[in-house]
């Protein structure tokens, strides 16, 4: 069962590159003031074009490397960040077969788990965070959670209207270090896990963004006005809110 669950994992994995890669080819992009993450992406190798996504596992390619060290140091690092995707959705995989089992609570966590690693690899990328994930999943947060025994109307409009308010008026005070895929993603965990729940997660994730933003300045790879990705750390502190304490929970 657990082998199975990791297996799904590596393919679940593998579909998020895709469409990682895929998505963002159909959405507006506006133009964007120079940022750190602008030379972070050029270095990657992710070109403001889009070639056509291919469907691999990296991880294979990344374990065939091992054996040659020059074909190791060949390989580019948006390969090795797809490895590193692969790797870590076989990991939670695993681990909702060993908790869970084949259930609805592991269907729940895998699908919402996976959303968010999409959200944070896109933004990661391209500087995205698209309205086509973002507003549907908020939707069916706020149809699910507001009927929920365990949670209710109340605590997740509390919860949505506390992480659109404190990310929206951030952005309102400084100008162009938030965008408004990160306003909507803060409310879309805020309706997720309601109120006061979402304040660890959005606590979290701002913890982290500001750890990064510390060392990059350090490291002299940014100063105070650069601009950086935040989606992958609100996506970071709902990941780990959602496995420590999932939102919705199957009898």
């Amino acid at each position: 069962m657990t082998l199975g669950f990791a297996l799904a994992g590596l393919l679940a994995g593998a579909l998020l590159n895709w469409a990682a890669d895929g998505l963002p080819r159909w959405a507006y992009q506006p133009p964007h003031a120079p940022s750190v993450l602008r030379s972070v992406s050029r270095r990657w190798g992710h070109a403001a074009s889009y070639s056509n996504p291919k469907f691999r596992l990296a991880l294979w390619v990344f374990l065939r490397s091992l054996a040659n060290k020059e074909r190791l140091r060949d390989l580019s690092k948006p390969l090795w960040i797809a490895a590193a995707v692969e790797f870590l959705m076989l990991l939670l995989f695993g681990y909702l077969g060993i908790r869970y089992g084949l259930s609805w609570n592991s269907l729940f966590l895998a699908f919402t788990g996976s959303l968010f690693i999409l959200v944070a690899l896109i933004d990661l990328q391209r500087q995205l965070v698209l309205n086509v994930l973002i507003l549907p999943a908020a939707a069916a947060a706020l149809l699910i959670q507001s009927a929920s025994p365990a949670m209710g109307l109340l605590p997740t409009l509390v919860g949505g209207g506390f992480g659109f308010a404190i990310f929206a008026l951030t952005a309102l005070v400084r100008p162009g270090q938030l965008g408004g895929g990160d306003i909507k993603l803060a409310t879309f965990i805020g309706l997720l896990f309601g109120f006061p729940n979402a304040l660890w997660a959005l606590m979290i994730g701002v913890f982290a963004g500001g750890v990064a933003a510390a060392y990059l300045i350090l490291a002299r790879r940014s100063n105070p006005k650069s601009q950086m990705p935040y989606a992958p750390f609100l996506c970071l502190g709902a990941l780990l809110l959602l496995y420590v304490n999932p939102p919705l929970t199957f009898r």
